[in-house]
């Protein structure tokens, strides 16, 4: 049943890679492709179909390891959007290429002129060998269930002559947010932090997120608490799991004392049962139903 699923999502993948290009919107069971301009193949999110991830312990996940997934990178002056685990035989353009092993890299018909580009294909190539990096080193499950296999050329945009720091802002400002991401990587610390710095001024959640994964830990630590301090609940959740066990709940008791609602209903669940249970007593005592409600174990005021 679940090898008929997949051989499906395949064939659905392809026809969804091609509305992309063609503006048209394609929703198809645990796929949704946004519309896009047909000159510019790019999308804002890495786009993860048909997916529920299983731990790695769990052998149902190997069934998955090869669902079909898009990402872009930033190699040899050219953005570079592929996708991949999809079926090889559904396009008719494609070259085989040399990156640790063999790959059959497909194209889609939009794209098919840049078979014969070795500026590209060296793009494409450098793209492959960084995926391949990325997943050797990596224990993410949204890595290591999605294994490169099969690549399609989706995208290709340059070639640029800005330097990374350069096109750090380039891409910013232009929405680009996976080549955004690429460049980042590979940009100066000065740059770095000044773009983290950025996107938290101007409320860009997405391209903040993308930042603080470069930064040192002790950067991480210091637009925690300043989200904290501006009431800023977006930012505070995406910096909070960095925090030890202990850290998450002096800042679960912290929002309580300090009657922040928002802040506590993420900290919250750092709490253990032991400490759910007294806090929620006390909650009741006090009057706080708003935070009582938000205690895990506590939704009913019979409960005291």
């Amino acid at each position: 049943m679940k090898a008929t699923k997949i051989t499906r999502i395949q064939k659905l993948a392809s026809l969804a890679v091609t509305a992309v290009l063609t503006g048209s919107l394609l929703i198809l069971g645990g796929f949704a492709s946004d519309a896009q301009e047909p000159e510019r193949q790019i999308q804002t999110d890495s786009d993860i179909t048909d997916g529920w991830l299983n731990d790695s312990k769990n052998p149902e996940s190997k069934k998955w390891r090869h669902s079909f997934k898009t990402e872009g990178f930033f190699v040899n002056q050219y953005g570079i959007r592929l996708a991949w685990n999809n079926d090889s035989s559904l396009y008719q353009t494609t070259r085989q290429v040399t990156a640790g092993e063999v790959y059959t890299v497909s194209f889609i018909e939009e794209l098919k002129q840049y078979a014969d580009n070795p500026d590209v294909m060296e793009a494409i190539r450098l793209a492959i060998l960084e995926e391949r990096e990325t997943e050797e080193n990596s224990t993410n499950q949204w890595v290591t269930n999605f294994i490169m296999t099969n690549p399609v050329v989706v995208g290709v945009d340059g070639p640029y002559q800005e330097t990374y720091d350069e096109l750090a802002a380039v891409f910013y400002e232009s929405g680009k947010k996976e080549y955004y991401s690429s460049v980042l990587e590979k940009s100066s610390k000065e740059t770095q932090a000044a773009m983290a710095e950025r996107a938290y001024k101007e409320h860009n959640i997405p391209c903040f997120s993308m930042t603080v994964q470069i930064l040192t830990a002790e950067e991480r630590l210091q637009y925690l608490e300043k989200s904290y301090q501006d009431n800023q609940t977006a930012f505070f959740s995406i910096l909070f799991s960095d925090l030890a066990g202990n850290e998450q709940t002096s800042y679960a008791y912290r929002a309580y004392e300090d009657d922040r609602k928002d802040f506590f209903s993420i900290a919250v669940e750092s709490l253990d049962s032991y400490q759910c249970e007294a806090l929620a007593k006390r909650a009741y005592r006090e009057g706080k139903k708003e935070f009582l409600y938000l205690i895990p174990g506590a939704k009913d005021d019979k409960d005291f």
